[in-house]
């Protein structure tokens, strides 16, 4: 076998930039966070002055890394919207993939929201409707996002009527025959078909984005279960939440509605995004303007909660990557 045919096998992505140097094109900064096996960093372009993110991620193995990685290029190179973060440039060297990405320097949708001196229906809807925006884009382009969660829902800048991004296609899918049925996402915002292992198709970005906004409404998950991922699960199945007092007591009609409407267990029911554009509180028109300053606090706490666990989730995974190398204490300290 010739030195270029081993050489093809040890690259993963197609027309990836595997000549040039990252470090040779882009300054790094700071780091802007940390996962299993990828970091983002802030960069700059040294030729432009551009500022950008770009995520470097380590090669472990083959199958599924290779093709999560490979899914989430694809989708990028597809999508053009500005409600969406766009890929910028891809290197590639025999162990680490480059994704250059626009810098969305607002940070993530919850760490914004609980920073704002007036929080209400209003962000919220303005929020959903961005996002909403951004997946009948992608949805027409056939392709379904598969992990909306607020982690994935970033500001742009630090501007209050800053636009909204959707990140990370990890797990991005061309729906090419309209059904899929791999499990994958985040158990929490998984639609019922998703954890019950049938054909689904893009209405899981719906159910996923109610569950978002389920949260922005009230500060807290609408299928928390004391028991864990098995409780979850049940609840998700049978789309058991409520809208409890005095949690609701200040949220408008129309906006539980609209959430009822995306967290329709039957996924024919449910709008798609283009229908659910349309929606009268989700263009601001009925949301309500009153200040939702017990939300935002319930808010920060979930917040909190979550970053722990993710924290603690990847020394679990790193671990088993290392064989125990990597410490809680390494992992735990301040996410960036």
């Amino acid at each position: 076998m010739s030195k270029s045919n081993q050489n093809s096998g040890m690259y993963w992505i197609d027309g990836s930039r595997r000549n040039d140097d990252f470090y040779t094109v882009y300054s790094v900064d700071s780091v802007m966070g940390k996962g299993v096996t990828s970091t983002v960093f802030r960069c700059r372009n040294k030729s432009t002055k551009e500022e950008c993110a770009a995520k470097v991620i380590q090669k472990m193995g083959q199958g599924k890394r290779k093709k999560v990685i490979s899914s989430e290029v694809e989708a990028l190179l597809q999508l053009n919207h500005p409600n969406i973060v766009k890929m910028l440039d891809i290197f590639e060297s025999v162990t680490e993939v480059y994704i250059v990405l626009e810098l969305a320097a607002g940070g993530e949708l919850f760490d914004r929201i609980v920073k704002k001196g007036h929080y209400s229906e209003k962000e919220a809807a303005r929020v959903t409707y961005q996002v909403l925006s951004a997946l009948e884009y992608s949805h027409g382009k056939g392709i379904a996002h598969r992990d909306i969660k607020p982690e994935n829902i970033l500001y742009s800048s630090a501007s209050d009527d800053s636009l909204i991004k959707i990140s990370d296609f990890g797990f991005a899918k061309h729906v090419d025959d309209g059904i899929m049925q791999t499990f994958c996402g985040t158990i929490g915002y998984c639609a019922p078909e998703v954890v019950l292992k049938k054909p689904y198709s893009s209405a899981v970005d719906l159910w996923s984005l109610g569950v978002v906004l389920y949260i922005l409404l009230c500060g807290y998950e609408p299928f928390w279960d004391e028991s864990g991922e098995v409780g979850v699960t049940r609840k998700i199945v049978y789309g058991d939440y409520e809208f409890e007092s005095p949690y609701w007591d200040e949220i408008s009609l129309p906006a539980k509605e609209f959430v009822k409407q995306l967290m329709t267990v039957d996924p024919d029911k449910r709008p798609t995004a283009k229908e659910a554009l349309l929606n009268p509180w989700v263009q601001g028109n009925m949301a309500s303007d009153v200040p939702l300053t017990a939300t935002q606090e319930r808010i920060r706490e979930f917040n909190a909660k979550r970053k722990f666990k993710a924290a603690t989730n990847a020394v679990v995974a790193l671990n088993k990557i290392t064989g125990g190398a990597y410490s809680q204490s390494q992992s735990l300290s301040p996410e960036k």
